[in-house]
């Protein structure tokens, strides 16, 4: 592979996000409002999805690999959709709970990238997203989930501004 995606990058962009997450979740806490825009999801919903995304598809994929297997068999698919049942049952229930879930996964996270060297961070492995990609390595995943991580967590950001702003 000619573009090494470094496993200590990989652990300094997971710890930052992280950090600005946890900036936002104590100024939603005392205070959630539902979304900005009409049909947007939640701040609970955007944590809670993000939190069974974790759980069950970048975390046992990430140690499989750390094993040095193909997750694709106990994952079954990458296919979000289904998460969002789930996700909407965790949301509908008491934030902090939401939160504690989500740094929980973070967490574990976190765990299995210290696991890995470059050289196996960087191996393709993981069927999971076959026949689009073909086989994608955990750090592949790690930048996947990052990218997950930001994309939703742009709402939580965004109403912990708001929240800021019109606090008073």
């Amino acid at each position: 592979m000619d573009r090494l995606y470094a496993v200590e990058t990989a652990i300094r962009e997971h710890s930052e996000a992280q950090r600005v997450l946890a900036w936002a979740f104590p100024l939603i806490t005392d205070a959630p409002i539902p979304s900005v825009a009409p049909g947007d999801w939640s701040v609970a919903m955007n944590l809670a999805h993000l939190a069974l995304y974790e759980e069950r598809v970048a975390i046992p994929v990430l140690a499989a690999a750390s094993r040095r297997e193909d997750a694709a068999v106990t994952v079954g698919s990458s296919n979000e959709g289904p998460l969002e049942g789930s996700a909407r049952a965790l949301a509908d229930g008491d934030f902090a709970s939401v939160v504690r879930r989500y740094e929980d996964a973070a967490r574990a996270h976190a765990e299995l990238l210290a696991r890995f060297d470059d050289a196996s961070f960087n191996e393709p492995r993981c069927s999971l997203w076959s026949p689009r990609l073909g086989l994608v390595c955990a750090g592949w995943v790690a930048k996947k989930s990052l990218q997950h991580t930001w994309e939703h967590g742009h709402t939580v950001i965004r109403q912990a501004f708001i929240l800021t702003v019109y606090a008073g």
